[in-house]
């Protein structure tokens, strides 16, 4: 009877907790992949706005030189 007893706790233990680990582990696993997707859109992103960023400080100097600025 002790056994069953146990045995009883035991898969009602298994029960309650494993949920709990497979959300926390399901979680984890969300942040990461949350985390991966920021970076490829910011990264193409951040290359995009500096490139644009570059071409016109590029076109700003260029049309500065040619009015006769110093740059």
């Amino acid at each position: 009877m002790l056994h069953r007893r146990r045995t009883v706790w035991a898969a009602l233990r298994w029960l309650v907790t494993t949920p709990a680990r497979l959300s926390s582990a399901f979680h984890h696993a969300g942040v990461v992949l949350v985390a991966v997707g920021v970076a490829l859109v910011s990264v193409p992103a951040g290359l995009v706005v500096g490139g644009l960023l570059l071409i016109g400080t590029a076109a700003l100097l260029g049309w500065s030189a040619a009015r006769g600025g110093e740059g």
